[in-house]
């Protein structure tokens, strides 16, 4: 059987084990265009950091540099602009 690790387990960086280097990166920086278009491409990235061991750590850094663009542990970061919405998402980090 094999053992499940985590990147700090194995002293590698998250970014090593992340789901989304298999996927092309523009997923996660969609053009602005029509809505649905946009609402699908975000939905798609979302999926993938839903399957994604790391989010939490990815979404850490996100907010740690102030990420204000792209889909970072499935979150939108256009979406979390404000003081407000910030807070609730640090709060899942908790």
């Amino acid at each position: 059987m094999v053992e499940d690790r985590s990147a700090s387990d194995t002293g590698a960086s998250w970014r090593d084990i992340a789901v989304c280097t298999q996927v092309h990166p523009d997923l996660f920086f969609p053009v602005k265009g029509d809505g649905t278009s946009r609402r699908e491409d975000l939905r798609a990235a979302q999926s993938v950091c839903a399957g994604c061991p790391v989010w939490r750590q990815c979404l850490s850094e996100a907010l740690a540099a102030g990420e204000q663009w792209g889909v970072w542990g499935g979150v939108n970061m256009e979406a979390i602009r404000t003081a407000k919405r910030r807070q609730r998402v640090k709060a899942l980090l908790r």
